[in-house]
């Protein structure tokens, strides 16, 4: 198992390794697999015998490209390969350390009980195990394709030369490394790389033609690399043995110069330093780098314990040698230093924890407009399925499973930032679990997607109303039927809200609706002639009854709602048991139905029904004709 801080590396730096893999794996690819229709091409063979000077070709690495050999040195490993290979294992070998000094991220780092010659030999090891990646690209691929398109060059060959690039890359790697970790500057350990890397080029090129250079190439890493021919000669292990050995000791020269270096982007060992000696407390300036500090580590996740232990580290390690204390003429003196550089502390860890708050607000906010924008897409049926399948993913909703919305209303419309919902969302994600809920406020309703296979949801839903809002809030629960993906979703919030207003037109008072319990009304609004025809034939003789129709549709209604119990019907229409069956009579009389005989009854019940659906005698029945 990878110590952690190897583990972390690899994980900072997985973009810019896979990044920097899939460049070289096309580089190499596209480079070697050109030969099949290059091979025979006359202008190679013009370009070997005129052209370009002789000094020039050889510094290019294109001397002979009518060769498998020679058109493999001078596409792969004679320029481009090596610049390839160079840059990708410098970036990554002055991120190492100065990165993090660059970010002003370093007390995180060493907060964690690892020794400083530690940290610099797990990012080496982790610096290494991306250049092998690297290393076995450029091994594998021209291994492969220089058989398979018979190039003339032996497999032990194409393993040397890519050896050689490896150890180049490593050298150059450390190199920026070592720089990094003496000086803790990401752009200096760049420079010195780049510039190195030139220079190295330069000698090898031109030390054949140039006589005062020539004596130059023992110092120059591509003479190590190239320099005997890998790719016609095979492996010459004393070349390959310099390049690792001066990988390694630059390695060493890292481990020691960063162990006797402190961090020179320390803002708080400057400015703990004045404090002691002067007694002056931070600057608008400096604090505002502390919080950019602080904001910095919550932006990657830093936990908020290890971002204090790193500050109060730093703040340990530089004490002993703060001038006013470590000098300090009496004891009363250093406890006066001690006293300012601990307010000066103090101040300094308030802005970083300040920085980190708003860093944590700000993800929060974005978090919360990412999954807003996500409902509303789900909900609404807006954007691609697949594409809403993986968002969902990101808030632990797996859409491929069946779900139900429960769409929610009170007397009070709900609204972003209620704490209602944020009181009903607590309550279910602790019940049910973080991964099972979306809660949220959509047309001054509640909506709540769960799982169809969390079967008490919606009564846990009703539970928990009732505890926010109490049992006088006049709220009622419509519930989807369970539908499968995002489409299912969307049919479901739908479902739910045409429960509840159902339940508005029909005076029905269950605070739970299910719509699969109303599946007969949106059958009677189909046709919507035929139930306009049907409460025109059945009750339209109503309206010449005394008072109207409407007394007489309140009977029905009641008695239907009462199963045919004529004394609860008086109950809920708050009238005499004799009222009540007056009315019924005066229905007979009028209509020819008599809603106490059974084969009548559902022509009455249903006529009622389509009258409270179209909201008659209130509003004049429309025209079919």
């Amino acid at each position: 198992m990878l110590p952690s801080l190897v583990n972390k590396s690899l994980l900072d730096w997985r973009r810019a390794a896979i990044g920097w893999g899939i460049g070289l794996t096309a580089f190499t690819l596209i480079y070697t697999s050109f030969w099949a229709s290059v091979k025979n091409n006359p202008d190679l063979a013009k370009l070997k015998t005129g052209g370009l000077p002789e000094g020039m070709k050889k510094a290019l690495g294109v001397s002979d490209l009518t060769t498998g050999v020679g058109y493999l040195h001078g596409s792969i490993y004679a320029l481009i390969g090596p610049l390839l290979m160079i840059m990708a294992a410098a970036i990554l070998g002055a991120r190492a350390i100065a990165g993090p000094e660059d970010r002003h991220v370093m007390d995180l780092y060493l907060a964690n009980p690892i020794s400083r010659r530690d940290f610099v030999a797990q990012r080496a090891a982790a610096l290494v195990g991306v250049l092998v990646g690297f290393g076995l690209i450029v091994w594998i691929i021209p291994l492969v394709l220089s058989q398979v398109l018979d190039m003339g060059v032996s497999a032990v060959n194409v393993s040397a030369a890519s050896a050689g690039l490896f150890l180049l890359g490593l050298l150059s790697g450390t190199l920026a490394l070592a720089v990094g970790a003496a000086t803790g500057r990401t752009g200096t350990a760049l420079a010195v790389t780049g510039v190195a890397a030139v220079a190295g080029y330069i000698i090898r090129a031109l030390g054949d033609t140039v006589s005062w250079i020539h004596p130059l190439r023992w110092i120059s890493p591509f003479h190590y690399y190239i320099g005997s021919d890998p790719l016609l000669n095979g492996f010459n292990f004393g070349y390959l043995a310099v390049l690792l050995g001066a990988s390694v000791v630059l390695v060493v020269v890292a481990l020691v110069s960063f162990d006797l270096r402190e961090p020179t982007d320390d803002p708080l060992a400057a400015i703990l330093a004045e404090a002691a000696r002067t007694g002056r407390q931070p600057r608008r300036a400096e604090l505002d780098r502390c919080r950019q500090v602080g904001a910095d580590a919550g932006a990657r996740g830093v936990p908020i314990r290890t971002l204090v232990a790193g500050h109060l580290a730093a703040g340990e390690r530089v004490f002993a040698g703060l001038p006013g204390i470590a000098d300090a003429a009496s004891a009363s003196d250093a406890r006066a230093a001690t006293r300012s550089m601990l307010s000066a502390l103090h101040r300094t860890l308030d802005a970083v924890l300040d920085g980190y708050e708003d860093s944590q607000r700000l993800a929060v906010h974005a978090t919360a407009e990412a999954r807003r924008e996500f409902l509303d897409d789900l909900l609404y049926g807006r954007g691609d399925p697949v594409r809403l399948a993986e968002r969902a993913e990101r808030f632990g909703v797996l859409l491929a499973g069946r779900h139900v919305v429960a769409v929610a209303r009170a007397e009070r419309p709900f609204t972003a930032g209620d704490p209602a919902i944020r009181q009903v969302e607590q309550a279910l994600v602790q019940r049910f679990g973080h991964h099972n809920v979306l809660v949220a406020d959509r047309e001054g309703l509640l909506v709540c997607v769960l799982p169809s296979m969390l079967r008490g949801a919606p009564g846990e839903l009703a539970h928990h109303l009732v505890g926010v809002l109490g049992t006088q809030a006049g709220w009622q629960i419509g519930v989807g039927r369970p539908q499968s993906g995002p489409g299912g979703v969307m049919r479901s919030f739908e479902e739910g809200r045409n429960a509840l207003r159902l339940a508005d037109k029909l005076g029905f008072r269950a605070t739970v609706l299910h719509a699969a319990d109303l599946l007969v009304f949106p059958v009677l609004l189909r046709d919507r002639a035929a139930i306009i025809d049907l409460v025109r034939v059945v009750l339209g003789p109503l309206a010449d009854a005394r008072g109207g129709a409407q007394p007489m549709v309140d009977t029905l209604a009641a008695l239907f709602d009462s199963q045919g119990n004529t004394t609860a019907a008086a109950r809920k229409l708050n009238v005499s048991v004799r009222a009540v069956s007056y009315r019924l009579d005066r229905i007979k009389a009028l209509t020819g139905y008599a809603p106490t005989e059974p084969t009548q009854r559902f022509t009455l019940e249903a006529a009622v029904l389509g009258a409270r659906l179209l909201d008659w005698p209130g509003t004049p029945l429309p025209d079919t004709e």
